[in-house]
């Protein structure tokens, strides 16, 4: 029996079969087989999830570039055992530092920081993010997360802000929950001139 029983013609572009031909080169794949795999995957992420290809991708390579900066992936009861002992804050901060001044070198926009802190905060029940002006608020709710687990997260995030100009103006945390205020830098230094 033929694998080609039932195929179809399905008109693509030509930048598409090009950029098809090129991978299909690299890969040492015929294009019709790489076709039918790339298809077949993007069709189990939009059966299996709530995610669309594109979006799948975007997080795809956020947790690379994580990976590659040394994030990891711990249990959450872990995490909270190692925070409630730790006096380690300022390396959470050094961290924010690093990982937002890599976000703001590759041009990534604000609005991005949402699926950045989805990936980040696997177990997040809830992230928002709102701009009113220069001020950016963001709440992050987890609540499998000791206080202290939301403490050493929050301050991560002050440094991931500052990295991308941003001070930290107000911050409420529970257990379980981060509300995090920060403005623009510049716009201090401009009041404060006046």
């Amino acid at each position: 029996m033929s694998s080609r029983r039932g195929a179809r013609l399905v008109p693509i572009s030509e930048d598409l079969v090009r950029e098809v031909g090129l991978l299909a080169e690299r890969t040492g794949k015929p294009i019709r087989v790489l076709i039918d795999e790339i298809l077949s995957e993007a069709l189990k992420v939009m059966s299996s999830t709530d995610v669309r290809p594109e979006e799948a991708m975007r997080e795809y390579v956020i947790i690379h570039e994580l990976k590659r900066l040394g994030f990891t992936l711990i249990p959450l009861r872990l995490l909270n055992s190692i925070l409630d002992n730790s006096e380690s804050l300022e390396l959470w901060r050094e961290v924010g530092l690093l990982y937002g001044d890599v976000f703001r070198v590759k041009g990534k926009e604000l609005e991005e920081l949402k699926r950045l802190l989805r990936i980040m905060f696997l177990d997040a029940s809830d992230v928002a993010l709102s701009r009113n002006g220069d001020v950016v608020e963001l709440t992050i709710v987890s609540m499998g997360r000791s206080k202290a687990a939301c403490h050493a997260s929050k301050i991560m995030l002050e440094g991931f802000m500052e990295a991308q100009g941003y001070k930290l103006i107000d911050s409420k945390i529970s257990e379980g929950i981060i509300v995090a205020s920060f403005r623009r830098k510049h716009d201090e230094k401009e009041n404060s001139s006046c």
